[in-house]
């Protein structure tokens, strides 16, 4: 097969911004640019969407303008970053292990003229070996591997290397079109992979029938949720780092994109969507995801609310509490619990942090000629890796509350009851840890959120 070398890298003064924010230094690669098969100069639009544990390794490519546009960047070389791509071929780079096996989807194919239908896999990439694909079922749908861009994946790599997660399609027979012909029918499901003895990955699960023994957390545990759950579609998005637990999101039976997780072999949603005319809030979102889990078994992620059109940060904690977070865009935390929110010491959205915190990476923003504004891969670097630099608090044990235009109203922090009384003392609500409220049914005025935490308790005022 013919191979055509498209790196083409600006001298690295050119290429890489840098400045001091605080400890970090900041990387920028904006500056960079890749050449296409057709001689076209392209920077490096996306973003970095993962960092390895121990801060050795950034992988990312753009889902959005330039298909065939991935990288990832090495400290051991940080004023560079390396371009693996190969133009018109469909491939991407998720996540990265401690020793730079890094996971994504490859597919090769002699030309972009070529007439020969070409299947994209899951995969992944050594330096100095490249890709590799690794084992599908039997039933792997070439024809959607072939026609869908970014979803036969893998996704998520534990930091061993041992387990890679991700997703595939599976053929379903055929069905019938609005114009009267026949095409086939595919579900995407996530698999795990597991790598052997012999230092080779087996296909171990196929997630199938996700829904049959569903959980889902209500009222401060999880229970049986088969008739709300009612699983369509679950993407991977993360893998815990002992790789029994995949996190992602689950397109639930209400239309919503639910944050989801697997253990155990079995979908646990995190939020009850529920009967469409409910009036609590956790039945009240567009969608959202579990972007990641930290070393220490906690899951980060957001949704986003129908009636604000904003959205909700939270935390579920190892011991299956759900946390709502005050900080904006925060979907991960390094192991002592430090988040990383929007704009943190300039890189416009942190994705993901080394177990350390010492890398943290994402993306920048960079203005592009007729498309305007545009993601672009960046980074903090902490080269002390000290355990004393000033970082983003833990998860908050200071309880607040966050009234949104709605009526949604959450009690952010780390509580044991919330309990709301209306103007004159009439208790018209009450829940634990990870209870959401909505006020919207009930009249304008003043509003008194009691919260009872392992201090004591706390009375804040509301006006709706």
């Amino acid at each position: 097969m013919k191979k055509i070398l498209l790196l083409a890298m600006l001298m690295t003064s050119l290429c890489v911004g840098r400045l001091s924010a605080q400890d970090y230094d900041y990387y920028d690669f904006s500056g960079c640019k890749w050449t296409d098969f057709d001689c076209t100069q392209y920077a490096p639009a996306g973003t970095f969407w993962k960092v390895s544990a121990n801060g050795r390794f950034a992988v990312g490519y753009d889902d959005v303008i330039y298909s065939g546009s991935v990288y990832y960047w090495d400290a051991e070389d940080a004023e560079d970053i390396k371009h693996l791509n190969r133009g018109y071929n469909r491939v991407a780079l998720c996540d990265v292990s401690n020793d730079g096996v890094m996971v994504g989807s490859n597919e090769e194919r002699e030309s972009i003229d070529s007439d020969e239908p070409t299947v994209s896999y899951p995969a992944y990439y050594q330096i100095g070996k490249g890709w590799t694909n690794l084992p599908v079922p039997n039933d792997y749908s070439t024809l959607y591997a072939t026609k869908q861009d970014f979803m036969d994946q893998a996704r998520a790599i534990t930091p061993d290397g041992k387990f890679i997660a991700g997703n595939v399609h599976l053929t379903r027979g055929y069905k019938e079109t609005i114009f009267g012909d026949k095409t086939e029918a595919a579900d995407i499901v996530p698999v795990l992979w597991t790598r052997n003895d012999m230092g080779e990955y087996e296909l171990t699960n196929v997630y199938e029938g996700l829904g049959k023994n569903s959980l889902v957390y209500k009222d401060g545990e999880l229970v049986p949720g088969a008739d709300t759950v009612n699983y369509q579609v679950f993407f991977v998005w993360d893998i815990s780092n002992d790789g029994k637990t995949i996190v992602g999101v689950n397109t639930a039976g209400c239309g919503g994109q639910n944050p989801a997780f697997i253990r155990d072999g079995k979908l646990v949603q995190i939020f009850d969507c529920g009967e469409e005319d409910a009036a609590d809030e956790v039945k009240n979102f567009n969608g959202g995801v579990c972007n990641s889990v930290d070393a220490n078994g906690n899951i980060y992620g957001y949704y986003e609310m129908r009636e604000s059109y904003t959205f909700k940060y939270f935390m579920f904690t190892k011991d299956n509490e759900l946390v709502f977070l005050d900080d904006q865009w925060v979907i991960c935390a390094d192991k002592d619990g430090n988040k990383y929110g929007q704009a943190f010491q300039g890189l416009y959205m942190p994705l993901d942090c080394s177990e350390d915190g010492a890398v943290v990476a994402g993306n920048g923003i960079l203005n592009v000629q007729d498309l305007g504004a545009v993601n672009v891969p960046a980074l903090l670097w902490n080269k002390k890796k000290a355990t004393a630099i000033e970082r983003p608090s833990a998860a908050q044990t200071e309880v607040r509350v966050d009234y949104r235009r709605g009526g949604e109203l959450f009690v952010n922090g780390i509580y044991q009851e919330a309990t709301i009384y209306d103007a004159a003392g009439k208790m018209i609500a009450q829940g634990k840890q990870g209870k959401s409220f909505n006020l919207s049914n009930q009249p304008n005025g003043i509003y008194l959120v009691k919260v009872t935490t392992a201090k004591g308790a706390k009375t804040f005022k509301v006006t709706r």
